[in-house]
């Protein structure tokens, strides 16, 4: 479980880190809506380029919750994962 939520988490944050960046180098106002002519009809202030990371961090947040509520229930411990690696001898 621990692998599971310092992945999810450090992804996060990487995406932060990253719409930091975008921020600093964006104009005041930006392009929040496309018309179906390709004109812009909506802007509006850098900082809702966050809105993303944002809403990522809430269903990640649940997701933790979620899955350790029902392992928890459960009785298990970690998280299984299934990698490329070992799905070779599934696939006929």
């Amino acid at each position: 479980m621990l692998k599971f939520k310092t992945f999810c988490r450090s992804a996060y944050v990487l995406l932060y880190v990253i719409t930091l960046a975008f921020i600093s180098i964006s104009p005041k106002t930006i392009t929040t809506h496309i018309n179906g002519n390709g004109m812009a009809d909506a802007h509006g202030n850098r900082f809702l380029l966050l809105l993303a990371p944002l809403l990522y961090t809430i269903v990640v947040e649940l997701v933790i919750y979620a899955t350790k509520r029902k392992r928890t229930k459960a009785g298990l411990k970690d998280v299984n994962f299934i990698l490329a690696v070992n799905t070779v001898g599934l696939v006929h």
